[in-house]
């Protein structure tokens, strides 16, 4: 069996200090969560998921779940070979901070976090945006941040969250 046949089902982690989900190692490891919570404590700079490129095969997120409360949802772009989110709610200062070359978003929810100042970002290539407007697409390396769709098909209506709709993939 290999690691993408053993996901972590209902993981809960919660105000582990800097770091929720930490999934590094050398051999390139698959990160495969099932409706986990993953929630920081607002204010603290965590991270939800540490996914790094360098070390990490892909992330695959599915079944529901949340990551909310963090400085940064996930870092690290997910994995060397993409990552796939399904069904996921994001609710960080900055929901993903860097996209992987093959990245697939389906019923993605992206909420602000309501202690975040719409419109300041710590990286200068951030896309931040009001809420209110129709979501454009971010280039590779842009800064995922509060109610900002991803690549694919997207929309904004009204004053709601941020949703992915349908099936996208991007290859960046």
């Amino acid at each position: 069996m290999g690691p993408q046949e053993l996901p972590d089902q209902n993981l809960i982690a919660a105000n582990n200090g800097s770091l929720q989900v930490f999934a590094i190692i050398s051999d390139g490891i698959h990160l495969y969560l099932q409706n986990p919570k993953i929630i920081c404590a607002v204010g603290t700079r965590a991270v939800g998921v540490h996914a790094s490129q360098g070390y990490v095969g892909s992330l695959t997120i599915e079944g529901g779940g949340e990551i909310a409360g963090c400085a940064i949802g996930i870092v690290g772009g997910g994995g060397k070979d993409g990552m796939k989110l399904t069904g996921t709610v994001l609710q960080n200062e900055v929901n993903i901070d860097s996209l992987p070359p093959n990245a697939t978003f389906d019923n993605v929810v992206h909420h602000p976090l309501a202690t975040t100042r719409i419109g300041t970002s710590s990286s200068s290539s951030a896309i931040v945006r009001s809420g209110t407007e129709r979501a454009r697409y971010p280039t590779s390396g842009s800064v995922i941040g509060p109610c900002n769709a991803v690549r694919g098909s997207s929309s904004r209506t009204g004053k709601g969250p941020a949703r992915t709709t349908g099936s996208s993939t991007s290859s960046l």
